[in-house]
């Protein structure tokens, strides 16, 4: 969603783009535009906040397009779809990505959040436990998006550039902490 602030044609997200996942017992809440996470009972009451060290980035040709190619994949004809996304491409760009685009709960408690964007060359995930200690760093030498984690891998996926079929992946790492 594009929110048109005036007439230079500059613009930014309307809303950021909340993510949630839950353990046993907590529910943590994060925004896409806050680098922070709520930490929640399972009744909402709010138990707490903690901060993430995350650092603004514009937006690359790389992120744009594929923001592009993904809100133009539903075009059957690829000569319209191409059309769109050159034109896509020619608009004011936001002034930074998304800090951070997932976040997930691996069975050990640990809360994952994924502080790559679509569009990265890697995919990066940053572990804290329940209070918001840091824990480490799983980076993955592929951009995909992130649809679970685990103690010790994890599953995502992303279309092959040349067929556009999905692919699933699967990474392994070392689950430490």
């Amino acid at each position: 969603m594009i929110e048109w602030l005036d007439e230079e044609r500059i613009y930014r997200p309307v809303s950021p783009t909340t993510y949630f996942t839950a353990s046993d017992s907590l529910v943590f809440l994060a925004h896409s535009g806050t680098p922070s996470v709520e930490v929640r009972d399972l009744d909402g009451s709010l138990r707490g906040e903690w901060p993430l060290e995350l650092e603004r980035r514009p937006p690359t040709d790389v992120h744009v397009r594929r923001d592009a190619e993904t809100l133009t994949a539903f075009i059957p004809s690829a000569a319209s779809q191409a059309q769109l996304v050159d034109r896509y491409m020619g608009l004011p760009r936001p002034e930074f990505v998304p800090l951070l685009s997932g976040l997930h709960v691996d069975e050990r408690g640990r809360v994952w959040v994924v502080t790559s964007y679509p569009g990265d060359s890697t995919t990066t995930l940053q572990a804290y436990d329940a209070r918001g200690s840091r824990l480490m760093q799983v980076v993955i030498p592929a951009g995909i998006d992130v649809w679970e984690v685990r103690a010790g891998h994890v599953v995502g996926g992303r279309e092959d550039p040349s067929t556009f079929e999905p692919r699933v992946l699967v990474f392994a790492f070392e689950p430490g902490g």
